[in-house]
């Protein structure tokens, strides 16, 4: 009987290490992808904090080489509109203001200067060390963002939330109101421009503050009190109970109902660390669908980057509610469907990146419809940001280089990666396999899909989302 049991419990701590081993290598999709390397491939700038499709970005805005001015929280739908014209700025800092100082001399003074090694980041998630010893780390859900800022000890702790014009030909029409001494709440607006939607935000910060507001020079804000002005300044004083402070926010292009619905269902709690988690895991489950064997360090870099990048967009434009604005200027719900900024505007199926329709099918359904809807309110879709162009150059390392969009046609390419494993939905795989690979083998002898031998170098989209495996059988000739 002890032999029995002893057996049983050998091979349940066996499988045990068995089962974990590909867990491990689940994570590594996470590991190559290098948020810093979008600056390369992308003209975004700094890196991006943001979920798959999420409808809120976090990043740091510069206004010189190694010089930041503030992380900037915006919707992910205006990225092509000029985000930071209607975006929260935010910006840390260990000084009052002098009596009588201006607000714009005020924020030029407090702009931090840091070095490149002192930032981190990783999908979800981004830290800056700024040089007057800030930290501030930063995480987000999909509407709905997280701040962690750590003073140096005996400093002001402060923070500047800046919503002036960007420049003089700007118009921001603001209102803030301090329903209490721990939560604000508010609106955005861009003026003077053919898109006027704006945005409304709620932030909450994790302990009692006093908050002065102003365009020119700072005044009190009291308890239920409001602001209204074009373009304002906010500093707000945590006091010195303690160094380290957290804050909340959350978006909505419909009212402040809604950024406050948002914020009580994705982040009712104040645990930085789960929303950083949470970010891991959701990235993690999202790279998985295109699970790549190769020895090649830097392609499998480049090619999970661009993935994560391909991730992006389009992003979810709905509140939790249902609720969002639509390109008519009225406000509509999505009743069982989460609502994307879709632009450009898709009809049909052959409109959708080849991309996306593979790896993504049940979101995509949902991103038609939007745009189907959007095109039936108005005719005019969203301003949206336009999916980037490299999403055909990663179905063309794995061997499926897009040739036929009206057709939903995929050239047969040879490969750069060894085994390429497509996850479908519903338990089904597309595997691609190369035989005899090598740097001198680039063009394709044979192709053989589901063990029968093709005539043909070329597959259609249904033949791809049936599932099955492919292999190539690739010569130098």
């Amino acid at each position: 009987m002890k032999r029995t049991l002893h057996f049983l419990l050998c091979l349940v701590l066996s499988s045990g290490l068995y089962n974990c081993q590909p867990q491990e290598d689940e994570l590594k999709t996470i590991e190559y992808v290098d948020p810093f390397m979008s600056q390369d491939i992308t003209s975004h700038g700094k890196p991006e904090t943001v979920l798959p499709f999420g409808a809120v970005r976090l990043a740091a805005q510069t206004v010189d080489s190694g010089t930041i001015s503030s992380l900037a929280f915006y919707n992910a739908a205006d990225q092509e509109i000029s985000p930071e014209a209607r975006a929260l700025h935010f910006l840390p800092v260990t000084t009052a203001p002098n009596p009588g100082i201006d607000i714009p001399s005020y924020i030029l003074e407090n702009h931090a200067n840091f070095h490149s090694t002192n930032e981190q980041a990783r999908p979800g998630y981004y830290a800056v060390q700024f040089d007057n010893g800030i930290k501030t780390e930063s995480a987000v859900t999909k509407r709905c963002c997280i701040m962690y800022y750590q003073y140096p000890q005996n400093a002001k702790n402060a923070l500047l939330l800046n919503l002036l014009p960007l420049s003089p030909q700007d118009s921001v029409k603001t209102q803030i109101w301090k329903m209490n001494n721990r939560t604000i709440e508010g609106f955005c607006k861009s003026q003077g421009t053919e898109d006027n939607r704006q945005i409304y935000f709620v932030i909450e910060f994790s302990q009692d503050c006093q908050i002065y507001i102003g365009k020119n020079t700072f005044h009190p804000l009291g308890n239920n009190q409001k602001f209204i002005s074009d373009g304002c300044c906010l500093w707000i004083d945590f006091g010195q109970q303690t160094n380290k402070i957290l804050v909340k926010a959350s978006l909505s292009t419909v009212n402040t109902e809604g950024a406050a619905a948002n914020l009580e269902k994705e982040l009712s709690h104040w645990s930085f660390d789960k929303v950083e988690r949470d970010a891991k895991q959701e990235w993690k489950r999202e790279l998985q669908n295109i699970k790549i064997t190769g020895e090649n360090e830097q392609q499998l870099k480049t090619f999970y980057t661009k993935l994560y990048l391909s991730y992006m967009t389009p992003a979810i434009f709905s509140d939790v509610n249902g609720n969002y604005n639509g390109p008519d200027g009225e406000i509509h719900s999505a009743h069982k469907y989460t609502h994307y900024a879709v632009c450009p505007p898709w009809n049909d199926w052959e409109d959708i990146p080849p991309l996306l329709a593979i790896t993504q099918k049940k979101k995509v359904r949902e991103m038609l419809r939007s745009s189907q809807n959007d095109l039936r309110f108005s005719g005019v879709p969203h301003q949206a940001q336009k999916p980037e162009d490299f999403q055909n150059q990663l179905l063309t390392a794995i061997g499926l280089a897009p040739s036929d969009p009206d057709n939903n046609k995929f050239q047969l390419v040879a490969p750069i990666f060894e085994r390429t494993v497509i996850h479908l939905g519903q338990e089904k795989r597309f595997v691609i396999t190369v035989t005899q690979p090598s740097e001198a083998h680039i063009y394709i002898e044979e192709a053989w899909l589901n063990k029968r031998k093709l005539d043909r170098l070329w597959l259609t989209l249904d033949e791809i989302m049936q599932g099955g495996k492919l292999n190539l059988i690739l010569t130098d000739k």
